[in-house]
């Protein structure tokens, strides 16, 4: 498995499991903030060997799409 599928996987894990919406804000600052851990992966997208970057481009935006739709089911 990937760091970026890892990253996906563990922000999912930690919406899931917060007890509050205070909870789920500091996940969300966690991973999508200015210095989150998926824009610090954007980041580093530049790095990577051209055979992973598609890969790991397609897993940071899964991230940044998926994130919002559990927020908002958290919410609902």
């Amino acid at each position: 498995m990937s760091a970026a599928q890892d990253l996906n996987n563990a922000g999912l894990a930690e919406i899931a499991a917060a007890a509050d919406l205070g909870a789920l804000d500091a996940t969300r600052v966690k991973y999508l903030g200015k210095k989150g851990l998926v824009t610090e992966a954007l980041k580093t997208l530049g790095k990577l060997d051209p055979d992973k970057l598609q890969e790991a481009i397609a897993l940071v935006k899964k991230s940044i799409e998926d994130f919002p739709l559990q927020f908002k089911n958290f919410r609902d």
